[in-house]
């Protein structure tokens, strides 16, 4: 199977997982790195960072061209995204017209928004749009499976093969605390 996933190519993310692994069961996968291409441009100046939160920006749409060029290159099976902060409807609807399957992986709560300037206006406008969803959160699954039934639950976890010492290596305590993400109300009630 050929799959194009789209979000960040960078060596640590959650897609480069995937692209090593799907490649390994024999399918071939492609990044295409929307979510770099939108992150160079965003940090670049100033200027552009306001220009994208005023939404007068034209990044959504040259990344979505760039895309749809790359979708008709490698000519997938499958369309991945990942998050979809990027990805506008119509690129997916140019993926189903041409029978790929278009699926979205969103780690995070896709109704949940606390800041509407990174593109999360582009996950609402684009979920009734995929063939498929996965999450990994149970509550979310049950109201994507209103929208769309083709929704599935994918346990959040580790390689299969990392020993504990890999996942909890050893090292002092440290009475800090550190969070990363959007502090939802049950994140900030935590």
């Amino acid at each position: 199977m050929r799959i194009l996933i789209t979000g960040h190519s960078i060596p640590n993310a959650l897609e480069t997982q995937y692209l090593k692994y799907l490649n390994e069961l024999g399918n071939e996968v492609v990044i295409f790195p929307t979510a770099d291409i939108f992150q160079n441009y965003y940090h670049r100046s100033l200027l552009n960072k306001i220009i994208v939160r005023l939404n007068i920006s034209g990044i959504f749409k040259r990344i979505n061209k760039q895309l749809i060029e790359e979708i008709d290159r490698f000519n997938p099976d499958c369309l991945l995204v990942f998050k979809g902060t990027e990805i506008l409807p119509r690129s997916i609807l140019y993926a189903n017209q041409k029978n790929i399957l278009t699926a979205n992986y969103n780690p995070d709560n896709p109704f949940i928004f606390i800041s509407y300037g990174n593109g999360k206006r582009n996950i609402s406008k684009t979920i009734t749009t995929y063939r498929c969803h996965f999450t990994y959160n149970l509550e979310t699954a049950k109201i994507l499976k209103k929208i769309n039934p083709n929704t599935f639950v994918i346990p959040f976890g580790v390689n299969s093969t990392a020993t504990e010492k890999d996942i909890l290596p050893e090292q002092s305590e440290k009475l800090k605390v550190c969070f990363y993400g959007g502090p939802d109300k049950k994140r900030y009630e935590f």
